[in-house]
């Protein structure tokens, strides 16, 4: 079930008092998880028998969805990206007035389309007639919660790293953005948007597989919320779920708020084991809680920032139903270049930084109750 021997005698060689996060970890992310697959089904039941033994509640909530929004919503937009920013560029070299504002009217179009799409994919996710997916939240109760842990645990793999994936979609936005500028001000060079085309090209092969044992994304998070259940006092009130359908279109999220009263949530979604701590904050609304959580998480500094660009979480799902959502991690630019990948393996991991948190969250969560 593990990876290979050499995990193995790594596992056994790391200090005991990082056990509980340790197996936890490696019960997690032995192989990939896509929504739906018996991976998937072992870990919510692995997750279920410790949640129960603790005291909580535990419910699954059957969900079904498309996954042709998460599988091929990037690889479209970049794909469009690609051709537009490469006939505008044709345009531009020609060197006519007519032919630049044919160009700014493609842009512009494709921007439009661009922004309806990921508008509508937030519903596509739940009502797209093909690619439909079988899966479950799992959700856990104690008391009567003032906040919620949520944490994805299914997983994806990519043919090129994340770091590579949100550069370029970076890249090719900017370029986007500016040769619409530059053709209206008459000041662009051909190069840009030819930058861009690259750019969206390389993104526009995002495709999705199951080739990630997701240790880091996202079996860090799930293992922190479980560690967190194990140190709360049991006469703490505390909610947890573990989504599902994250890595396609953030659907188990966007399933479980429907009929929800909003409230406030902390997603915890990646935690290597060196890089800054970081609070990311999902709109205006969730300001006054990240910083309330920031300041109570004693012994960490995360530094309060927007999500990253090209990345989604679970929060985003959250703050677009109205709550008060923040996501919790921990990594660096290796980190982005290594999960969704094969190498987003445990031997990369100890539990340090997942025991890490889960002290300072059940510091935060005694005193919040």
């Amino acid at each position: 079930m593990w990876s290979g021997s050499f995990a193995k005698r790594a596992w056994r060689a790391l200090p005991d008092e990082l056990g509980p996060a340790r197996a936890h970890l490696r019960a997690l992310a032995g192989a990939g998880r896509p929504a739906g697959s018996a991976a998937e089904r072992d870990a919510l039941d692995y997750c279920a028998t410790i949640l129960r033994s603790h005291g909580f509640s535990v419910t699954e909530e059957p969900f079904v969805f498309s996954a042709a929004v998460g599988r091929w919503m990037v690889p479209a937009v970049a794909g469009v990206m690609t051709v537009a920013l490469g006939t505008t560029a044709v345009l531009l070299l020609a060197g006519t007035v007519e032919l630049r504002m044919v160009g700014v009217s493609l842009l512009i179009t494709g921007l439009l389309l661009a922004v309806a799409g990921y508008a509508g994919a937030r519903q596509g996710v739940r009502r797209w007639p093909t690619h439909r997916v079988e899966s479950c939240n799992l959700v856990a109760t104690r008391g009567n919660p003032a906040c919620w842990l949520v944490a994805h645990i299914d997983s994806k793999s990519q043919p090129i790293p994340t770091l590579v994936r949100a550069g370029a979609l970076v890249t090719a936005g900017a370029a986007w953005l500016v040769t619409i500028v530059g053709c209206l001000s008459a000041g662009i060079h051909p190069a840009v948007p030819l930058v861009g085309m690259i750019a969206g090209a390389v993104a526009s092969f995002s495709t999705v597989g199951n080739e990630s044992p997701g240790a880091a994304d996202n079996a860090t998070g799930v293992a922190a919320c479980l560690r967190v259940a194990e140190t709360l006092p049991h006469g703490a009130s505390l909610g947890i779920v573990l989504m599902s359908g994250e890595e396609l279109g953030l659907a188990g999220a966007r399933v479980w708020v429907r009929g929800r009263a909003p409230g406030r949530a902390i997603n915890i979604d990646t935690l290597d084991e060196s890089g800054g701590w970081r609070c990311m904050v999902h709109g205006a609304p969730s300001r006054l809680w990240a910083r309330t959580v920031s300041a109570g998480l004693e012994g960490l500094t995360p530094r309060l920032s927007p999500i990253i660009p090209g990345l989604l979480t679970d929060g985003v799902a959250l703050a677009d139903a109205g709550w008060e959502a923040i996501t919790l991690s921990r990594g660096h630019l290796g980190t982005l270049a290594r999960i969704h990948r094969p190498a987003d393996s445990v031997r990369h991991l100890t539990g340090g930084s997942v025991e890490a948190l889960a002290r300072a969250l059940t510091g935060f969560l005694n005193r919040l109750t």
